[in-house]
């Protein structure tokens, strides 16, 4: 029986993207059992991942929190200590492993968006990741988009690189019956208001869909706008803007949010803009799509990938197009039922069962090399 290590340090950290793949990805391993497999999930201090809490097959185990004492001490340590055959971490993998190893890299926005990132950050990710894929024995993505990204950046790693795209959680469905007024303000929000889904950050380029709400706002729509996620890093201009703005008491930022509660805002929003720069994936697009929210988001990256036809792409650097596409929602009933209907059915095509199954096949795969490198 294959003994699988997955560094699910994440969850808990309200750490967006990372912490739904791990915790989406641990949910449909509970969910498929593979058969030859056991697992031991390495989780910090008292987060709890409750699909796999008690199941059969799943032990827990715990790490720090600290990056560098994960890496390079309890990890390694951790893999001799449970005899493990694999290990699967996101990003990062330890300098020093004594079995082979998963990584999942989700983009690469480091390389392509440098100035979107602290220089620690950016050359923490060009080092670590590069070298991480490279001895990885399979390397996962969550689309052909950055795959492709990943295989330009990294020619040698093509053939070990295995797109699996991200699953939604069943809470996200539309919204029956839809949320109360007083459901809503207890979130901060009230009717009628525009959504967007992100940590605040440059690459979300939410400096653009400020000015695009003010553009919506000037052309005589009454809505608010809710800003769901933590604040993250390089945001002075976003909040400057946000101070600037002559309906800023219309802007309402809730911060990080758990998932019934965002699914409560994806059913009551008129529409949700995410027009980010750069994505490998796009997990709130898909979310939003599986609650029938209307969407706008960018014609970039992996989101025209992920959307397909059930929502409306716009250029992420054209204010007017994104101010355009969001007026065309709230004034165009015809366009708001043919988004609502088409995206439930288009979000079904990404659920965590199937890429629970899809990535153990990956680890079956990755199990069977005969690497065990000490670099």
């Amino acid at each position: 029986m294959l003994h699988i290590g997955i560094d699910a340090h994440a969850i808990g950290l309200a750490q967006g993207g990372n912490e739904r793949y791990a915790r989406g990805l641990l949910a449909g391993l509970a969910e498929i059992r593979p058969e030859g497999m056991r697992f031991t999930v390495f989780l910090t201090g008292k987060a709890r991942q409750d699909a796999v809490s008690g199941a059969r097959q799943f032990s827990i185990r715990s790490v720090p929190r600290n990056p560098a004492v994960r890496l390079v001490l309890s990890l390694p340590r951790s893999a001799v200590r449970e005899r493990l055959d694999l290990l699967h971490t996101q990003y990062h993998l330890p300098p020093a492993l004594a079995c082979p190893a998963v990584v999942t890299v989700h983009d690469i926005a480091f390389i392509r968006y440098p100035d979107c990132f602290p220089a620690a950050e950016r050359l923490k990710m060009r080092l670590s990741v590069r070298r991480s894929l490279r001895k990885a024995a399979k390397v996962i993505t969550v689309s052909e988009f950055s795959r492709r990204e990943i295989v330009w950046w990294c020619p040698e790693v093509e053939g070990k690189v295995a797109v699996i795209p991200n699953g939604v959680d069943s809470v996200f469905r539309p919204a029956a019956p839809p949320a109360s007024d007083k459901e809503l303000a207890s979130l901060g929000v009230r009717r009628p208001f525009i959504l967007s889904v992100g940590n605040l950050q440059p690459r979300k380029n939410l400096c653009r869909l400020l000015s695009a709400y003010l553009e919506v706002r000037r052309r005589g729509w009454q809505c608010g706008l809710a800003i769901v996620g933590r604040k993250l890093w390089l945001c002075d201009e976003f909040f400057a803007d946000l101070r600037n703005s002559p309906y800023a008491s219309d802007i309402v930022l809730t911060g990080y949010l758990p998932d019934a509660s965002l699914a409560v805002l994806y059913g009551a929003a008129e529409c949700f803009v995410y027009p980010s720069l750069y994505e490998g994936f796009g997990l709130p697009v898909a979310e939003a799509m599986a609650c029938g929210c209307p969407v706008v988001t960018s014609c970039r990256s992996s989101l025209p990938e992920v959307a397909g036809d059930a929502a409306l792409l716009v250029n992420p650097e054209s204010v007017k197009e994104i101010a355009d596409a969001i007026g065309a929602v709230l004034s165009r009933s015809e366009l708001r039922r043919c988004l609502a209907e088409k995206g439930p059915v288009r979000a079904r095509l990404f659920s965590w069962r199937s890429a629970a199954l899809r990535t153990a096949e990956v680890y079956a795969q990755a199990a069977m090399t005969q690497e065990r490198t000490l670099r």
